[in-house]
């Protein structure tokens, strides 16, 4: 594992016991291969970079939704029943899902047309009851609206912080033991719509919205989604569902903040923003109010709190201290830099690691291990996401 040399912060301890980390590892660490299958669907495809599997969706949103579920139907199904199944257990069971249903029935008004156009057509192309794909969609912002369940970090450099000047984006994505079914599940969906933006998610089966990707036009959005105990509003936006249309629409860090400024969203998350010419800030959005944070001596980080001095919690977070004490204000860091602070904040419970170039339009990602941090990470150019037809 890549360190910096520096003392990892207690929060990045291993949380699980040797036996037991050692089992999930195990099962996270299935072939991509034995999951997901090569092949086409209309003008959609599916191919393997390193053994990570990349899926191009193109047309309509009917068309790229149709193309989502028939390249992705066997993954989609093994999603659902080793994801949504244990999650449903620990909410409750069968009465939790019910209750699910009618939370989240005031979400659906906020999906936007086109998104929802492309979830039917893929839940009827993969064979999966089309209620069951929307409450899939929805149902985590109701978990956030009770609990923390995230525990990611993000980080950015820009400007003197960067060895080239070059900005870069790194992102631990962590989840609690009942999503370590994901971890072998991990691929990039791009989206070439007939006018706009494409764009990359760094993502799983069966989300139609995303945590983390890029866009054509270098901008990237990374979140660290968290309960910060300042509301829950169900006819607000799912949190995925806005980061989706972050990076559908907008091409610069200003017109990012636009769109977050005037967003309604269920719950309190946050979410890191880099584009190509090193506009960065992090959101922290709730129900009623959202704060704008900034890059210090060109530095920018957040964990799972907000910290901003309109919405400060009460709160420490060991991760956010260390990047406090060992990442603000540093200079001079290029890739395998962030990789080293990826690796020194990293958890036991990391299931995917990445850095985004922005100007390039290209990612480093690795999943499919669990920690994700001690690698091997997959590099994919501008090409490989956004290749020119």
């Amino acid at each position: 594992m890549v360190r910096v040399g520096l003392a990892r912060p207690t929060g990045a301890r291993p949380l699980l016991g040797p036996a037991l980390l050692g089992l999930l590892v195990s099962l996270a660490s299935v072939s991509s291969c034995a999951i997901f299958g090569e092949g086409t669907a209309g003008r959609g495809s599916l191919r393997f970079h390193a053994s990570f599997p990349v899926v191009h969706l193109y047309g309509t949103p009917e068309e790229m939704g149709a193309q989502y579920g028939a390249l992705l139907k066997g993954a989609i199904h093994r999603t659902y029943r080793d994801v949504a199944g244990p999650f449903l257990s620990t909410m409750g069971g069968a009465a939790a899902k019910d209750r699910l249903r009618v939370e989240t029935r005031p979400m659906l008004a906020s999906v936007p047309p086109s998104t929802m156009a492309e979830m039917k057509a893929a839940a009827k192309a993969a064979g999966i009851d089309e209620e069951e794909f929307l409450l899939f969609n929805l149902m985590f912002d109701v978990a956030h609206g009770g609990a923390r369940i995230g525990g990611c970090t993000t980080v950015a450099v820009t400007g003197v912080a960067s060895a080239t000047g070059e900005p870069l984006m790194g992102r631990n994505f962590d989840l609690p033991e009942t999503f370590f079914g994901l971890a072998s599940l991990g691929l990039v969906v791009v989206r070439h719509p007939i006018r706009g933006i494409a764009w990359a998610a760094v993502t799983h089966p069966m989300f139609a919205g995303t945590h983390a990707g890029i866009n054509d036009r270098g901008l990237a959005v990374g979140a660290t989604a968290g309960q910060s105990g300042r509301g829950y509003d169900p006819h607000g936006i799912s949190s995925m569902m806005l980061f989706r249309r972050v990076l559908e629409e907008a091409i610069t860090a200003d017109e990012a903040e636009k769109i977050l400024q005037n967003a309604r969203v269920t719950v309190g998350t946050t979410l890191m923003v880099l584009d190509a010419q090193g506009g960065n800030f992090v959101a922290e959005l709730t129900p009623r109010k959202v704060a704008f944070r900034r890059p210090n001596r060109n530095t920018l980080y957040e964990t799972n709190h907000f910290v901003s001095a309109e919405l400060r919690e009460d709160v420490v977070c060991s991760r956010f201290a260390w990047l406090d004490e060992h990442f603000r204000g540093r200079r001079g860091l290029d890739e395998a830099g962030v990789l080293r602070v990826l690796s020194s904040i990293g958890q036991s419970t990391t299931i995917q690691s990445m850095v985004f170039f922005p100007a390039r339009r290209a990612i480093a990602l690795s999943t499919g291990t669990i920690p994700a941090t001690t690698g091997p990470y997959v590099f994919l150019s501008s090409e490989d996401l956004f290749p020119t037809r």
